[in-house]
């Protein structure tokens, strides 16, 4: 979700499948941050443009202070939201997400749908802001969210939440072509951010 921290002033992206949730419930539960559209359509993943445009808008004068992110190679973020559906579907009595009895992985890096190929992580990562202070990374973040510690004088541990549990996601992309298909959609991503599939 959106987070807003007041001391010192900050705001939390949450690019979704991204630690996001365990940030989040960090913030809140100890440097008093508090969650941002949390019940309005797509709030929990507004991009900086909105989070930034409501502020300018809302009579109590909020800024977004020092702005961050994290953002993840792209092919494992892909397995990941495989996983992440499977186990909604699981919680949710086939509700949300997809059948695991029905749906593989092969499925899932092959489907199209109306909502976006590989749902929650269809929207490349680069449109979910233009310039923070600091951008963490999925791969090193117990280190890079020492940044993030550092700034609110709180070393408590971050903890995994929502997390998905999968082996190394190049053993997923059997097919060369589930590797390309990544490669051209987040193109983006793989340019800003330096991210390769090895």
């Amino acid at each position: 979700m959106t987070v807003v921290i007041t001391k010192p002033t900050g705001t939390f992206i949450h690019i979704p499948k991204n630690a996001g949730v365990a940030i989040s419930q960090w913030l809140t539960h100890n440097v008093q941050g508090s969650y941002l559209f949390q019940q309005q359509h797509g709030g929990k993943h507004a991009a900086q443009k909105r989070i930034k445009k409501w502020m300018d808008a809302d009579q109590r004068q909020m800024d977004m202070g020092f702005t961050f992110c994290v953002v993840r190679n792209p092919w494992d973020r892909v397995v990941s939201a495989y996983h992440y559906y499977v186990r909604r579907h699981q919680t949710s009595d086939g509700k949300y997400g997809i059948d695991p009895l029905k749906t593989s992985w092969e499925d899932f890096a092959n489907r199209e749908w109306e909502h976006g190929k590989w749902g929650c992580v269809h929207k490349p990562q680069t449109t979910y802001f233009d310039k923070v202070d600091c951008i963490l990374r999925f791969e090193n973040l117990d280190k890079d969210f020492l940044q993030i510690q550092d700034m609110y004088n709180c070393y408590r541990p971050l903890f995994p939440a929502n997390q998905s549990k999968h082996k190394d996601y190049r053993k997923y992309y059997t097919n060369p072509h589930w590797i390309d298909d990544v490669a051209e959609h987040f193109k983006a991503d793989i340019k800003e951010f330096g991210y390769s599939f090895e």
